[in-house]
């Protein structure tokens, strides 16, 4: 059966949130203030209609007490652009990630 399927951004928003949210070692993501997107806009890869379009993720992120930031941060970006891919056929373009805070030590 034929038809159009259209992702839209909050539910890419939604996928990276909840895909970055699963990471260990993530104690929370800050969501953007309202009418901000953690995605950005969709780019288009080159001039011809078929190719791919890709989406830019950027996340406020704060870490667990004692964590490795550079390995914490390669795992999100890993995570977030395998759940696009997989779940919303979107692929990633970036992964930008601001860390905004550390969560106390238990």
């Amino acid at each position: 059966m034929a038809g159009d399927l259209s992702v839209t951004p909050e539910a890419i928003d939604r996928i990276a949130y909840l895909a970055a949210s699963s990471v260990e070692g993530i104690s929370e993501i800050r969501m953007p203030k309202v009418g901000q997107r953690l995605v950005g806009l969709l780019r288009r890869r080159g001039k011809d209609e078929d190719e791919a379009e890709t989406v830019c993720v950027e996340l406020s992120i704060v870490l667990d007490h004692g964590t490795d930031v550079l390995d914490v941060s390669r795992r999100v970006r890993r995570t977030v652009a395998d759940a696009l891919l997989l779940m919303a056929r979107q692929p990633v373009e970036r992964v930008d990630l601001k860390l905004v805070g550390i969560s106390p030590p238990l």
